[in-house]
């Protein structure tokens, strides 16, 4: 069990929605989309000419266009390590958690690996339109698992409000 905490607790009447870390992963992948966007619009997709590193080191000699490429690598492997911890910390967890959170994690992590594997392919084979279509697919289609994952964590009552909580008076 997780402790006080029990995320199956459901309000009756909800006075408020947290935020929850689920909800973060979703603010993260929201601004990680919008770098790789920014660097697929300025055109420094092959800014850093090898993947994983970039010319050849962990952190190069910065410009613009450098910057842009290594900074959406670097969130793109925060992102992967959140998956991660997600994925662990659910298995760990199961007992406490709804049960179909574990598979999802698990979902998120292989679309996560998936797309640090088209990421690098992106590099790799020069932009290929195919490859850079199916990592921009991929994307999109992580952030909406993290949704439907956010989503179907909220409180009930966020949804339907019963009868006497006072919302519609």
């Amino acid at each position: 069990m997780l402790g006080p905490f029990d995320p199956r607790q459901r309000s009756q009447c909800p006075s408020s929605v947290d935020f929850s870390p689920r909800s973060a992963d979703e603010v993260f992948t929201l601004f990680l989309m919008a770098v790789g966007s920014a660097t697929r619009v300025m055109d420094t997709g092959l800014a850093c000419p090898d993947w994983p590193l970039c010319f050849g080191t962990l952190v190069p000699q910065m410009d613009l266009q450098i910057f842009l490429e290594w900074f959406h690598r670097l969130l793109a492997t925060s992102l992967g390590l959140m998956a991660i911890a997600f994925a662990g910390l659910s298995a760990a967890w199961r007992q406490g958690l709804f049960p179909w959170v574990p598979y999802a994690a698990g979902a998120a992590l292989c679309l996560v690996i998936l797309q640090g594997i088209l990421g690098g392919l992106t590099v790799t084979e020069l932009l290929r339109f195919e490859i850079v279509t199916a990592h921009l697919g991929t994307g999109l289609f992580f952030f909406c698992l993290l949704t439907a994952i956010t989503l179907a964590w909220l409180p009930l009552g966020v949804w339907v409000v019963p009868v006497g909580c006072g919302l519609l008076h």
